[in-house]
């Protein structure tokens, strides 16, 4: 933050034009969510350049404390997680227990979104499921900040979200 700067005028300054849209959900994934926000991370499980991003991106997230009080959703646009998770065996990322890695077989988050890039989003998602930010916290200072804030006391007031996959949709349950 610059000197006597707020998160909510830095917001302002690095203006993101998918701020406030809601992302729909389709049905359903098991997992539990146990954050008041996530990160959803949604990418091309068929393209090898943004699962190498992917890759990267989680191995230098993971070094940073937000990583502890904010839930990551790693959703790949392919029939299976098979390629990514052998790579993060390969690469030993080790995944912490907040991170979650499914697949989105029938594109079914893009085809309720289409207002998402089909390669590769970064989504810091709050609890009604409009986005906060779709920029990635690794390319700025500001934006990282504006994680940062959203992570802190994440846990304190609880909310259980269970996505489950079966027969091919996603659902996602409050």
């Amino acid at each position: 933050l610059k000197k006597n700067q707020t998160v909510s005028s830095m917001k302002t300054e690095i203006a993101d034009k998918l701020e406030g849209k809601q992302i729909i959900f389709s049905e359903p994934l098991v997992f539990d969510i146990n954050s008041q926000n996530f990160v959803l991370v949604y990418f091309d499980g068929n393209c090898s350049k943004c699962i190498g991003e992917t890759l990267s991106w989680l191995k230098e997230i993971n070094t940073m404390k937000m990583t502890n009080d904010t839930d990551f959703i790693f959703l790949s646009r392919s029939i299976d997680t098979y390629e990514i998770e052998f790579y993060i065996e390969k690469m030993n990322i080790k995944l912490k227990n907040n991170q979650y890695i499914k697949a989105d077989p029938e594109d079914l988050l893009l085809k309720k979104n289409s207002f998402l890039d089909t390669y590769k989003n970064i989504l810091l998602i709050n609890k009604e499921n409009k986005i906060i930010s779709s920029k990635d916290p690794l390319q700025s200072e500001s934006i990282m900040e504006i994680y940062k804030e959203y992570s802190v006391n994440n846990y304190k007031s609880k909310r259980i979200l269970r996505i489950e996959f079966l027969d091919g949709k996603l659902l996602f349950y409050y």
